[in-house]
């Protein structure tokens, strides 16, 4: 399962954290569906080579470690920081621009 931030077809979150140096609603439903079925919550980025069409997954580690019993704010807000690390490295490459305006700023 991808994450896509699910307040963009309902309610805002109430938990909120820092991302690209702006407050930001925070979702934390990939967070929920890993703890509720102990599953792993690993960030992935699509990596466009040369000429190749199609883009290579990138995976990184695991954000929901089940070996550290973490709540589901701790593990919605290092998803954050995760995804704001991999955006910041080149801000030109994130696709989701019209999102964090028109849903991710609180």
């Amino acid at each position: 399962m991808i994450m896509f931030p699910e307040f963009t077809l309902g309610k805002k979150p109430k938990l909120t954290g820092e991302f690209l140096n702006q407050n930001v609603y925070v979702p934390s439903g990939p967070a929920r569906l890993a703890c509720q079925n102990s599953i792993p919550l690993v960030p992935l980025k699509l990596k466009k080579l040369n000429n190749r069409k199609l883009p290579n997954v990138v995976l990184g580690d695991d954000l929901a470690s089940q070996s550290e019993k973490q709540t589901i704010t701790e593990i919605s807000l290092n998803t954050m920081s995760s995804m704001d690390d991999i955006v910041k490295k080149d801000p030109s490459k994130w696709w989701g621009w019209q999102i964090f305006i028109d849903y991710m700023l609180s």
